[in-house]
């Protein structure tokens, strides 16, 4: 496991504030103490770093989220591939883990390994929901509601799971198994959506839905031009909120949301919460105005982010230091011995040998994928499309809503691996033991 070669959980910017904020939610939450800020990230994932760093248990986060992570492919093996020796799933695993950037995320303290986890869980959910039992079918819906729960952007990728577990249902003539799992997704991500409003309300003292966070939409709207030519045309005659930037508006989101001269590091904050408040209007309003042009640059901007998956986002960072001095002081030592924090983690290799086995995995997932629709196996059909549209979803939800990183879809990306390991594995007593069985197989294995 990365975190163990590197020494240390590997970190991020953001996950000291996750840490930060979830022990005010637990101070809030134990002892009715309120607090001016909880931050804009998700308070569940928030609260589930601060409950292990509160029983002395941060470093084993990695373990945590391993181990969910290998109870939901092990139910995919068992499920896709039944009767296959447990040394099959060991050697798949070590393939993920040595080869891909699964075990990385697995070691990441940020959320981005269960959006992996849900799209997981929504094929199991959907298409394998009857070949499991209860208790399976009860820890799935665990697992997958914490997942939605645990980034916002989850919330988009488990409706579209919804659709596409039903399409896939729809195209395989199974319209009732289909119509039971969309219901299944979409009442997790509406249960989801109240105990995230619930929650708001009882920290603040109103329900909201991330109304704290930050005008991502907007400064993505800008970026692409739209938003930018729309507020300088616009400003003229109506004064929006984000008017009084609009001379100065910044080229890219990130200088937008975080640049040292951004409107959330200048503005006071009843001026970003009013910039908030009339973000979506203005996008509507600038996609309007420039249809074609949005839709350029969002398909760009989707093709940009599903080609775009790397590793460097677990480079050590200069303001590491100091935030784990102020957060995490009793672990200071440990991260200044870490590979992160030296800078010396071998990211582009990784990233090399990912890239390659990503488009190989692809080449044998489409051909395996074919050969089991020609054999009649359903069940192999079905994971690559749930998997493979949840993998293109996730380019969707973050290249077009918010920005284009590498790190967005490296969390997803080995998922093609994944379904390719696991295609292999399924018809691996399916190949002809010599060339001149080729066509008797073909014969058996067809409906």
């Amino acid at each position: 496991m990365p975190a163990v070669y590197n020494g240390f959980p590997l970190l991020f910017f953001d996950s000291f504030d996750y840490l930060g904020n979830g022990h005010n939610v637990l101070d809030t939450l134990a002892t009715a103490t309120g607090h001016n800020s909880y931050g804009y990230r998700s308070h569940f994932y928030s609260l589930f770093l601060a409950l292990l760093h509160a029983i002395g248990l941060f470093r084993n986060v990695p373990v945590v989220q391993g181990l969910i992570l290998s109870h939901v492919l092990l139910l995919c093996f068992r499920v896709v591939v039944p009767g296959q020796p447990a040394a099959v799933f060991l050697v798949s695993v070590a393939v993920l883990a040595l080869g891909t950037s699964a075990s990385w995320f697995v070691s990441f303290m940020m959320p981005d390994i269960f959006a992996a986890i849900l799209i997981l869980a929504a094929f199991l959910l959907g298409p394998c929901r009857t070949a499991l039992d209860r208790g399976a079918v009860a820890m799935l819906l665990v697992i997958a509601l914490f997942s939605i729960l645990a980034h916002p952007s989850h919330f988009a990728l488990a409706a579209g799971l919804a659709v596409v577990v039903l399409l896939t249902a729809l195209v395989e003539r199974s319209p009732r198994q289909g119509l039971v799992s969309f219901g299944i997704l979409s009442g997790l991500v509406g249960i989801a959506v109240l105990l995230t409003v619930g929650l708001s309300a009882l920290l603040y003292g109103t329900p909201g839905f991330y109304r704290h966070s930050p005008p991502f939409l907007l400064a993505r709207s800008i970026a692409d031009g739209p938003g930018r030519a729309f507020l300088r045309h616009k400003c003229v005659e109506r004064r929006y909120a984000v008017c009084v930037v609009a001379d100065d508006l910044p080229t890219t989101s990130s200088e937008f949301l975080w640049g040292e001269h951004s409107l959330l590091k200048t503005a006071s904050p009843d001026l970003v919460q009013h910039v908030k408040d009339e973000e979506l209007a203005v996008v509507l309003s600038a996609a309007r105005e420039y249809p074609l042009w949005q839709l350029r640059r969002s398909f760009g901007n989707f093709v940009w982010q599903l080609l775009t998956f790397d590793l460097y986002s677990f480079d050590g960072q200069d303001s590491y230091d100091r935030s784990v001095s102020q957060v995490l002081r009793s672990q200071h030592g440990k991260y200044l011995e870490s590979r992160q924090h030296a800078r010396s983690l071998p990211l582009r290799a990784l990233t090399w040998m990912q890239e390659g086995l990503v488009w190989v995995g692809l080449g044998l997932a489409v051909w395996l994928s074919h050969r089991a629709r020609r054999a009649g196996r359903v069940i192999l059909v079905e994971l690559t499309a749930v998997v493979g549209l949840g993998v293109i979803g996730n380019a969707f939800v973050t290249g077009v809503l918010s920005t284009v990183l590498g790190r967005y879809q490296s969390r997803v990306v080995w998922l093609v691996v994944a379904v390719a390991l696991l295609l292999a594995a399924a018809n691996s007593r399916a190949w002809p033991s010599r060339i001149g069985d080729q066509g008797r197989e073909e014969k058996d294995l067809s409906p």
